[in-house]
């Protein structure tokens, strides 16, 4: 049986550390690069993810009271606005603080989205 030393110890801990630091950035290129875009070949799939990002961000504007014409439509309207970067969303939902920082997100990733389509798109053209 092996008797493990302070020095085996720090360094199975060390390694460990090393691993969770990477984790996040695996998963990151992993979404982005094979789950997303598959490498960039594959605007049908980016499109996908596109329409679930719209959708995903209209579920999370539902609890924000539309400023007029109170209706259903106000949530998926804001984020249609927002992800395509149009920038007049806000005159139409009452924001507070979470409110703003969820359209700025879904801001970046409607223009990151539609750049990384455009790439795709662009590739599938030009074979």
């Amino acid at each position: 049986m092996m008797v493990l030393r302070e020095e085996n110890l720090l360094s199975i801990c060390w390694i460990h550390l090393i691993r969770l630091y990477r984790f996040p950035i695996f998963a990151f290129k992993w979404l982005i690069y094979e789950k997303i875009g598959v490498y960039g070949t594959s605007p049908a799939r980016i499109a996908l993810s596109m329409l679930v990002v719209l959708g995903a961000f209209s579920i999370l504007y539902l609890p924000f009271p539309p400023k007029i014409n109170p209706s259903n439509a106000a949530p998926v309207f804001h984020s249609v606005i927002t992800f395509l970067t149009i920038g007049y969303g806000t005159d139409y939902i009452n924001l507070n603080f979470w409110g703003k920082l969820l359209s700025g997100i879904e801001g970046f990733l409607g223009l990151f989205l539609m750049s990384y389509f455009t790439i795709a798109f662009v590739r599938k053209v030009l074979r």
